[in-house]
């Protein structure tokens, strides 16, 4: 039997926010920052510049995040009725709680970015050296939150990613693709722990992803009667 109602369209609306308005925060954003990001003296210049674009960004960024939070939980929600339940709610539970980490993260380079440009834009090369210096345990732990948050993502979008395929709520492809992308994520980031950008395909890929996903949900879901 097929479902399609408000609460349908309601898990589909979110799904497709979720994935796309944290990408469009990363695009618009003035500077690129990703894992293993440290702030640089010119760094500060280029937030200096469009202050407001950067705070913009962070706010379209974790809003989306949050929304995508949403979109989950819903989604999870729909699988009340088969006992693949037992592998989604885990795999939604693991990603939401990498997508708060990835919250903070995000709040922490926001705010960061901005006191950063405030603070020294009359500063000198002393006393930009010395602000780096004095930032630099917090912004260390914020690359391992980053690195965190992308891998649990990366390992709750598997563990969702068979869950969907073994639910049937929506077309099984999209578990598999789910899945796929899940584990490609996590093994590009411990091939290449280091690197800046690694996981920048597959920001993009797990947006297009939702919102697939959601575009499909909202017109409905499979459901057993009764």
């Amino acid at each position: 039997m097929r479902l399609s109602n408000g609460y349908t369209r309601f898990t589909g609306i979110a799904l497709i926010l979720g994935g796309i308005m944290p990408v469009v925060g990363m695009a618009i954003r003035p500077l690129l920052v990703e894992q293993n990001f440290n702030f640089q003296p010119t760094d500060f210049e280029t937030v200096s510049a469009q202050p407001g674009i950067w705070i913009l960004s962070y706010q379209v960024m974790v809003f989306g995040l949050f929304v995508r939070l949403a979109g989950l939980v819903a989604l999870g929600s729909l699988h009340t009725h088969t006992l693949a339940r037992t592998v989604v709610w885990p795999g939604v539970a693991i990603a939401l709680a990498a997508i708060v980490v990835n919250g903070i993260s995000a709040g922490y380079y926001m705010h960061m970015g901005f006191w950063g440009a405030d603070q020294l834009k009359d500063a000198g090369d002393a006393g930009k050296a010395a602000f780096l210096d004095n930032i630099r345990p917090g912004s260390e732990l914020m690359i391992c939150l980053e690195r965190m948050a992308k891998m649990f993502f990366s390992l709750g979008l598997t563990v969702l990613g068979v869950g969907l395929a073994l639910g049937k709520v929506v077309p099984r492809w999209l578990g598999i693709a789910g899945a796929a992308i899940g584990m490609a994520g996590m093994m590009a980031l411990m091939a290449l722990p280091l690197s800046h950008v690694v996981f920048l395909p597959f920001d993009i890929a797990i947006a297009v992803w939702l919102v697939v996903l959601g575009g499909l949900t909202s017109r409905g879901v499979e459901q057993e009667p009764g």
